[in-house]
């Protein structure tokens, strides 16, 4: 069942409390093991993949990560960035606050 467009919370608001919850929560070891640190720049949620079940809902995405090899202050340390594509799955609160449930990212490119 597909929640109609008029009620279901925007994309934008998916991305937020999955930030958040990146955030709050540390960031996945699939993410964490790219580098000695990573740090999510931003994610985006896909509007046209959300999927609604009722109240809750999974939406293909992609985060935005900094990956630093080297020491923080070492001028010899290396910073690039890169992205990777996730899935998020969650739902909506009673409150109507979007509440993230799970998420995975693949992070095979970063291997080819």
């Amino acid at each position: 069942m597909t929640i109609p467009p008029e009620t279901a919370p925007a994309p934008e608001l998916i991305a937020e409390a999955l930030e958040s919850k990146l955030w709050r929560d540390g960031i996945p070891d699939s993410l964490a093991q790219l580098s000695p640190l990573t740090e999510v720049d931003g994610v985006d949620v896909f509007a046209e993949t959300i999927d609604w079940d009722g109240n809750s809902f999974a939406a293909d995405c992609v985060v935005y990560v900094g990956l630093t090899y080297g020491e923080e202050d070492d001028d010899d340390g290396v910073s690039t960035s890169d992205n990777f594509p996730g899935r998020v799955r969650g739902h909506r609160s009673e409150g109507d606050a979007i509440v993230i449930d799970e998420i995975s990212f693949d992070t095979s490119s970063f291997y080819e």
